[in-house]
């Protein structure tokens, strides 16, 4: 198995380096160009980071209803993310 693949990878290492590079040159542009911005249901959990901030939460501020459900976690998760990593949404 291990002939049959560095075969492959001698017979081809132009394309597999082009490759690599051209992988290597979107996640440099994607890192680059995307921005720390909340959007669609991010933003209505920006009320409970707010509260936490400033000292008014309660447990029932987890309690947000999306249609019919609860996003009890998901709040959780949000407000955790916004704690470490200052809201860093990448």
């Amino acid at each position: 198995m291990k002939l049959i693949l560095l075969r492959i990878i001698k017979n081809n290492y132009l394309v597999i380096s082009a490759f690599i590079l051209f992988s290597l040159f979107i996640v440099l542009y994607i890192n680059r160009a995307s921005m720390d911005v909340p959007f669609l249901d991010g933003l209505m959990m920006l009320p409970i980071v707010d509260k936490y901030f400033n000292g008014t939460m309660t447990l029932n501020d987890f309690n947000i209803r999306f249609g019919e459900h609860r996003l009890i976690g998901y709040s959780l998760i949000y407000l955790l993310n916004a704690i470490f990593f200052e809201l860093n949404i990448k």
